[in-house]
């Protein structure tokens, strides 16, 4: 019973995070972003990048729990990552333009928006495992 208390899930660990986090791709040994915020209330997942003119390099959007977005309203284009509760990746979506939707599949937990062209500079793929870094001493 004392180990129970101590297993948080993703999803736990994930809310508990700082505003701005980093985001690595394990598979590949390369960073996908320094800069990634995490919307993990209400109000910060239904706001999302709307209002924002463009995202720079090494920013982006951890949106959880989420199972798919939209991109009705967005000024600029996104890639679009679909991750599990593990944050293993599910589906990626490159370049995606206004009034599209993306990520909508059963199995999707978390959804990261990146500037588009990061999927391909971070060469993320399907079944790549993504971890957040924890910070150096």
């Amino acid at each position: 019973m004392a180990q129970e208390a101590y297993c948080l899930s993703a999803q736990a660990i994930i809310m508990a995070l700082p505003l701005r986090i980093t985001i690595v791709n394990a598979t590949k040994s390369t960073t996908v972003g320094t800069a990634i915020e995490v919307a993990a209330t209400v109000q910060s997942r239904t706001i999302g990048l709307l209002g924002r003119r463009g995202l720079a390099p090494g920013e982006g959007l951890l949106i959880t729990p989420c199972s798919g977005i939209h991109t009705w309203g967005m000024q600029f284009p996104l890639d679009v990552v679909a991750l599990d509760s593990a944050l293993r990746v599910i589906n990626v979506r490159e370049n995606l333009g206004s009034f599209r939707i993306a990520a909508v599949n059963w199995r999707t937990r978390n959804v990261l928006e990146l500037p588009a062209g990061t999927v391909r500079q971070s060469r993320i793929e399907t079944g790549d495992q993504l971890v957040i870094a924890t910070p150096s001493a």
